[in-house]
């Protein structure tokens, strides 16, 4: 079973009914092609999933979680909400923070404004919580990352507050650190292999999905860009 953050729950996920929903969904172009693609993917998140089930079982393997919340906090946990079951992925948004004070001089990492009504139109793309309490606020860049659900293109994982603040004191323009898909996924910046994977295969498959609508590839040249076949995260296609 996988984790929730910080208190180490476990929660079941509904496998079968889980391929059977994404299965119901056109995702390739090609019935058998589609099916060796997410039955693929099943035996990654099982696996996953596998691992995190000895982690817990396993005294020292456990210790070494609880340490890691206890040195590195600050988590952001988002719920992926499916037909038939409840995801729960989390970033080590601490570590992040970490990284960033370590190389925010080098030219790699490059700060973003975005204006604030892109948080607070319509139709906005940005994934972000209104906050109602009042907290001493830090001056660094928000933080956000690519996450697809529904409308959104983009998920905040620290700076909900700001964002808030900034709004109400009519700042026009807020301060970002974007990082790519890549970047979390290479840095570990994850809390569980399950949760790596699950981000992977959350926003893989809404590519591949979008892909397959505009034809960009065939289904049987599609799959080889996939993270199962390829190793390689997409990030666009």
């Amino acid at each position: 079973m996988p984790l929730k953050f910080p208190l180490l729950k476990e929660y079941s996920i509904d496998y079968d009914g889980l391929y059977t929903e994404f299965n119901s969904h056109k995702v390739f172009n090609n019935t058998l092609i589609q099916e060796k693609y997410l039955k693929t993917w099943f035996e990654i998140l099982r696996k996953s999933d596998d691992i995190t089930k000895s982690q817990m079982k396993d005294f020292g393997q456990k210790q070494l979680l609880l340490k890691e919340i206890m040195d590195a906090p600050e988590i952001f946990q988002i719920p992926v909400e499916y037909q038939t079951t409840k995801v729960f992925v989390h970033f080590r948004v601490s570590r992040i923070i970490e990284a960033l004070e370590k190389v925010r001089d080098e030219a790699n990492v490059q700060i973003q404004y975005f204006d604030t009504s892109d948080f607070v139109m319509e139709n906005s793309n940005i994934n972000w919580t209104k906050t109602n309490d009042r907290v001493v606020l830090k001056q660094e860049p928000i933080i956000m990352v690519p996450f697809m659900i529904g409308q959104y293109q983009l998920l905040v994982i620290d700076g909900n507050h700001r964002i808030t603040e900034y709004i109400n004191s009519d700042i026009s323009r807020i301060a970002v650190y974007l990082f790519d898909k890549r970047a979390l996924v290479y840095n570990n910046w994850f809390s569980t292999s399950f949760d790596k994977m699950m981000y992977i295969f959350h926003n893989e498959l809404i590519t591949i999905g979008e892909a397959t609508a505009q034809a960009k590839l065939p289904p049987e040249k599609l799959i080889f860009e996939t993270y199962p076949f390829s190793g390689n995260v997409i990030c666009d296609i």
